[in-house]
């Protein structure tokens, strides 16, 4: 009997369970799709599965009939994808919360890939194109679980942004009698007595625009296309973001959140517990992912208290690949010198003037040496227990540093007038921060901004996998469903690194196939070096002790790549946005783009990321085809709608040397791949889009000799899905 073998998606269990093996569960959908007239539909490149099937000769027979010509593995399934696609199409559909809403083809069957897990009591892996539609399915699966079994459901999010995006989509839907609720932590309000106090630093106009905001209540400056928050809560007020949109453009908002022990009597504490109130009487909560981790620390550390959420029998989380990063944050400590140096000479009623100098000294002094020491290091904590270990020259100077500070603390909060002031409370804090710091018991990452050369201090577990396992553990978790458009990988690896990063049993996960309609490929040119060799970026150890010859190297890739920006920029049809890996080489980058300067949009450190993609925005609706040198959130959080013509990815975003969590789970090259691939998922964002031009400019994808080719095979697999293809 012909043998072939076919690629093939999850086998939903109703599927399963109608024959003996899995061998006859996949011939008779190949047989039952070509029997309905189905065309063979194309396998997506990060489609993992593969299985040996036979065939009788009648049967091939059968299948060449309606094929027209030989089958082959992948014919056959595609015929499978096909079948299951159908299949799930005449399902139970969606519920009608709003009348006249229908699902796209696509989003459809996204949907369907959420409902089916959900009610299945599994926990879905369901990665969906961006344009798709994903928030509408998220939010409609969310309802009808709701209606289905009257319990609750949260939905996380990886920002603030996306939350109102959420419950945008509740009311667009309008479902009747299910009640929400928007979950916001103390951070996204301003503690206003530091507002207050800063305003002597800022220039007349905005101190009085902000002082008459304070005055009037700090109400919630509502956009010209309405906010979904505001629909919730018209008297919402002293929020962070509004503080934002205040300030001019080289201010941010540091230091300026409410944090954990506001002053007596703060009429922002009061809106912030106003508005957690309300969370345990709603249907459906919103929520932020780091408000998911709060609330299962505070679970696991705290089991007596009141939790932050409620207990909900539901959940579906948002761009879940950044999931694992927002709960690293929440469960590390950082330390600050500016904020303790500033805290420190403002707190007059603490300690005396000598010691509080004395603290600001310290900090002045541990700014100043990051000019000292090139780039940041790390220690795991089995590092510190192994005989003879030397830690770095870095770590080991700035332990001793905040040694001395910890002491200097120490004797400040030795103060009588300590009792009750918020200040204090803040600086016992910090001082507990730098305790687990030098404690020698978690891990370490001391981080050197790479222009300005500042300094900033981590501490924490070396993975969470503890957390993930608590959450999907917890008893009253029924199903769950994990949702982003990078899940999946391609050359064989599929769902498992996420299921690793996220600690998903196996045995509850369904990995649907991805759903990522042609659209999203077919408009874009992808863009190969005609000699990959010479758009080899340089590389830290390559030029050994030589810094001249590093330098040299540096200063050739730099132009080298500032060349091909001028060129793309010339022949763009709308907006570039160029990808970089560091503030470091977008300054290099902005150096040589002279005559660029009124199209040029530059993110710098220190300035709201919202302000650089505004003032993109309005370039392109002046036509002035504007040129974004970006980094940082660039690769993952931004949408600038049909306004990009030309993506440049400059280098691979490799993660930091060191990366705490990441290392943790000896992965970089795979969280480099799901960078990569939310990086050039920034140029196609909806259906319809007008032509795209993709460059990837890091030779180290296309080199094919050098003995690491196989090392960057993912990152082609992952580029495998364009098929125009031209050089340059």
């Amino acid at each position: 009997m012909p043998n072939f073998t076919l690629p093939h998606p999850h086998i939903p269990d109703d599927i399963l369970a109608t024959e003996k093996t899995f061998q006859r569960v996949l011939k008779s959908l190949v047989l039952a799709s070509v029997r309905a007239g189905r065309t063979p539909e194309p396998i997506p490149p990060v489609v993992k599965g593969r299985q040996s099937v036979s065939f009788a000769p009648a049967e091939v027979a059968e299948i060449r009939a309606a094929f027209g010509r030989d089958p082959d593995g992948p014919t056959l399934g595609g015929y499978v994808f096909a079948e299951i696609h159908a299949r799930s199409k005449e399902k139970k559909p969606a519920k009608a919360v709003q009348a006249n809403h229908e699902f796209r083809q696509h989003q459809k069957i996204y949907y369907d890939n959420l409902i089916t897990s959900l009610r299945a009591g599994r926990i879905a892996v369901a990665e969906g194109a961006t344009g798709l539609g994903k928030s509408r399915a998220m939010v409609q699966a969310a309802l009808d679980m709701i209606e289905e079994t009257k319990e609750k459901v949260v939905i996380a999010c990886p920002s603030v942004g996306v939350m109102q995006q959420m419950l945008g989509e509740f009311f667009q839907l309008d479902p009747q009698g299910c009640r929400v609720a928007i979950a916001l932590g103390r951070p996204n309000f301003i503690d206003p007595q530091s507002v207050k106090d800063s305003l002597s630093e800022m220039d007349k106009e905005t101190a009085e625009k902000i002082q008459n905001w304070l005055d009037r209540g700090a109400p919630a400056i509502v956009r010209d296309d309405g906010s979904p928050l505001t629909r919730l809560h018209p008297d919402i007020a002293y929020l962070l973001d509004d503080l934002a949109r205040l300030l001019p453009d080289d201010m941010t908002t540091a230091g300026f959140d409410l944090g954990g022990s506001p002053e007596e009597g703060c009429p922002a504490e009061a809106e912030y517990q106003r508005l957690r109130a309300g969370l345990h009487e709603a249907d459906l909560v919103i929520c932020s992912h780091a408000m998911l981790a709060v609330d299962l620390r505070q679970r696991r550390m705290a089991p007596e208290a009141p939790a932050m959420l409620p207990d909900y029998a539901y959940l579906i989380v948002d761009e879940a690949h950044l999931l694992e990063a927002n709960v690293a944050g929440i469960e590390s400590v950082s330390f600050s010198p500016f904020t303790l140096r500033t805290l420190a000479r403002g707190a007059e009623k603490i300690g005396n003037k000598k010691t509080r100098e004395h603290v600001a000294n310290i900090c002045s002094t541990i700014i100043a040496q990051g000019r000292v020491f090139n780039g940041g290091a790390s220690v795991a904590p089995h590092q510190w227990n192994l005989p003879g270990y030397q830690p770095p020259p870095v770590i080991d100077h700035y332990m001793r540093e905040m040694s001395r500070l910890k002491e200097a603390l120490n004797e400040l909060l030795k103060s009588r007038k300590t009792n009750g002031n918020a200040t204090a409370s803040t600086l016992s804090g910090i001082r507990t921060t730098l305790g687990r710091i030098i404690s020698k018991k978690w891990a370490v990452r001391i981080n050197i901004s790479p222009v300005r050369k500042y300094p900033t201090f981590a501490a924490g577990p070396y993975n969470v996998d503890y957390v993930f396992k608590q959450l999907w553990e917890q008893p009253f978790l029924k199903g769950a469903a994990i949702a982003s458009a990078t899940l999946v990988l391609p050359g064989g690896i599929g769902a498992s690194h996420i299921m690793k990063q996220l600690a998903i049993p196996s045995s509850r996960a369904d990995i649907h196939v991805p759903v990522i309609p042609s659209w999203v490929t077919r408009p874009v040119t992808l863009y190969v070096p005609k000699d990959p060799t010479s758009w080899l970026p340089p590389q830290e150890g390559e030029f050994g002790e030589d810094e001249e010859r590093l330098d040299q190297a540096i200063e050739a890739w730099s132009e080298r790549m500032a060349s091909l920006v001028r060129e793309v920029g010339a022949t763009a049809q709308k907006g570039t946005l160029v990808l970089t890996t560091s503030y470091e080489a977008i300054e290099m980058l902005e150096k040589k783009l002279e005559g660029l300067e009124n199209r040029l949009v530059v993110q710098r450190a220190g300035i709201p990321f919202a302000h650089a993609r505004q003032r993109f925005l309005d370039l392109v609706e002046a036509g002035e085809r504007p040129v974004w040198l970006a980094t940082g959130q660039a690769w993952t959080g931004l949408d600038l709608r049909d306004n990009l013509s030309d993506l440049i990815v400059t280098r691979l975003p490799f993660p930091g040397r060191g990366s705490r969590v990441s290392a943790g789970r000896g992965a970089s090259k795979f969280d480099t791949a799901f960078t990569f691939r939310q990086g050039i998922g920034r140029l196609v964002r909806q259906e319809g889009a007008s032509p795209k031009r993709l460059w990837i400019a890091d030779g180290r994808v296309w080199a094919k000799s050098g003995g690491k080719s196989a090392f960057y095979s993912v990152f082609r697999e992952v580029l495998s899905v364009y098929e125009a293809k031209r050089d340059f």
